[in-house]
């Protein structure tokens, strides 16, 4: 099995992500896009580690996000767990980046802080979504992450 990020529609999503990490502005380090990863990178400053992050793109506007979806980002929870526990073993926090498309619009919460305790609202549900960037389906146990409290990034 091959992975997403090779297809055509994995080159966009990471193409949307790195366009969130722009309007972010902060300074960052990718994990290698060829693996699987438990987090897709870092921030860094002054040349030290000061968050790790997981990133997706979503074919939203933010009035999408807030009316359709209740305001809430669905992550696998699985994901936040290990984010949190590359959190705790760093002590430093596990972040959030959503980029949403349709308004060019990059959004920042901290999951949890340095110690890997959650800090954002979270409901935890088995519910059927999207597999992956390329599509199909899959049941899981995911993360619905209140955004209320998401430091937005606007573009264009």
């Amino acid at each position: 099995m091959g992975l997403d990020v090779l297809t055509e529609n994995g080159q966009i999503a990471v193409n949307q992500s790195r366009r969130a990490l722009e309007l972010i502005g902060k300074k960052y380090v990718e994990t290698k896009q060829d693996t699987i990863a438990d987090i897709d990178g870092f921030f860094i400053h002054d040349n030290e580690v000061i968050a790790c992050y997981e990133i997706k793109s979503r074919k939203a506007s933010l009035e999408e996000l807030e009316t359709r979806f209740n305001n809430e980002w669905i992550m696998t929870y699985d994901k936040v767990l290990r984010g949190a526990a590359i959190s705790k073993a760093l002590q430093i926090p596990f972040c959030g980046v959503l980029y949403l498309v349709e308004d060019d619009t990059a959004m920042l919460i901290a999951i949890t802080d340095k110690t890997g305790e959650m800090v954002a609202p979270i409901r935890v549900e088995r519910t059927k979504t999207q597999a992956t960037c390329n599509g199909g389906t899959a049941s899981r146990v995911n993360a619905f992450i209140d955004m209320g409290k998401a430091r937005k990034y606007y573009g264009s």
